[in-house]
């Protein structure tokens, strides 16, 4: 009796087991074409769900094994949306990519079957399930998708309410030249009341990547206006930010072929910065004046503007010191000036002892050994 129950609860336990299976496969992706995806769903009345994914791609098959065989992703998007994958480098992908302008692997699209509108949109695979169901309940609002926002907008463009949920979900879904639109045409339209609101200081303050865009333009006009409203600490560290990633980026481009040095956007920020009163304003237009310096191998100008930096104390801590000196020396070994050359030797020296750790005693190392070298050859 004991060996028949053990027989039965081992049937049942297998039974129950290859039923879970059966029934706990995550997305059920049933279509072999986005044609026939198409079809189902204007039959079943439903949004499309299209993975855009390629057989070398790493997030997208992360997903595939880890995010769409989920239980509770599965069971919400099986039930709104009928779901296809297609591999965008075979049959109809190549013309699918470029219809609905994918341009990154993987690309996850919620598409209305009657007019080929994209309710939603993703890119790039992340962990976890939550934030794919998130993104499938937004797709099925009309209040937070690309159709219904798109609609809302276009009976009211000074809604500042509407507007701002419109820019963030075509930030959220990748749409930058459709977010760039909506915003420069919402800030030349702008009303008496939303020129210079809190409301739209928020987009400004989101949005605002640059100093090159008519949108930091609009927000450096009005920069007083909207310190009354938001106050001026606010405003201050928005274009502090601004110039301070603008200026990294032209760091970090040291030294590159003049046809494709950025000169058009090197003029505007250094003309913008001539004018900024701002927090390290000073130190802004020092690193400015020796990326010129660098770009056009004026060395002798680069050593002066280095006096003149310690003249006027603009290099107020250790840490900057030491980088911005040992930075633009390193450049120098490039002059054929050997009293150029021993007059950055004596800088090196100046920061020498602000030095902490071996990583900047190697770079230190390193340099001086270069401008010694240097100046032997000449």
């Amino acid at each position: 009796m004991r060996n028949i129950t053990s027989k039965i609860l081992v049937v049942v336990l297998f039974c129950t087991a290859t039923f879970s299976g059966l029934y706990a496969q995550g997305i059920a992706f049933n279509h072999d074409s986005f044609s026939a995806a198409v079809k189902a769903a204007a039959q079943e009345r439903k949004l499309v769900f299209m993975d855009c994914y390629t057989s070398w791609c790493g997030p997208c098959k992360m997903l595939a094994r880890d995010v769409f065989t989920n239980d509770t992703v599965g069971d919400f998007f099986n039930k709104h949306f009928v779901c296809v994958k297609v591999d965008m480098e075979k049959e109809d992908g190549p013309e699918l990519a470029r219809r609905f302008q994918v341009r990154a692997y993987p690309t996850l699209l919620f598409i209305n079957s009657d007019d080929m509108n994209v309710a939603y949109r993703l890119t790039g695979g992340r962990r976890g399930t939550q934030w794919l169901v998130e993104a499938g309940e937004k797709a099925l609002d009309p209040s937070s998708n690309l159709i219904g926002l798109a609609e809302a907008y276009a009976k009211n463009k000074q809604d500042t309410v509407i507007v701002a949920k419109y820019l963030s979900c075509l930030s959220e879904t990748s749409s930058s030249v459709l977010l760039d639109s909506v915003l420069s045409e919402y800030l030349q339209n702008a009303t008496v009341v939303n020129k210079c609101s809190e409301a739209t200081w928020k987009m400004l303050e989101r949005y605002v990547k640059d100093p090159y865009s008519s949108w930091f333009e609009y927000l450096y006009s009005h920069a007083s206006d909207f310190a009354a409203v938001v106050g001026p600490e606010r405003v201050g560290k928005k274009l502090f930010d601004t110039y301070y990633y603008a200026v990294m980026g032209f760091i970090k481009r040291k030294r590159i072929p003049e046809n494709q040095f950025p000169r058009s956007q090197f003029d505007k920020l250094f003309a913008l910065l001539k004018d900024y009163k701002g927090r390290d304003a000073d130190f802004f237009r020092a690193e400015m004046t020796m990326v010129e310096c660098v770009q056009c191998s004026d060395y002798k100008r680069m050593m002066d503007e280095l006096d003149e930096c310690e003249r006027r104390g603009i290099l107020s801590s250790a840490e900057t010191r030491f980088y911005f000196v040992w930075l633009n020396l390193t450049y120098l070994c490039e002059s054929d000036d050997a009293s150029i050359i021993s007059r950055g030797l004596k800088w090196a020296e100046t920061i020498h002892p602000l030095m902490s750790g071996d990583q900047m005693e190697k770079a230190w190392q390193s340099m001086v050994q270069k401008l010694k070298n240097a100046k032997i050859r000449k």
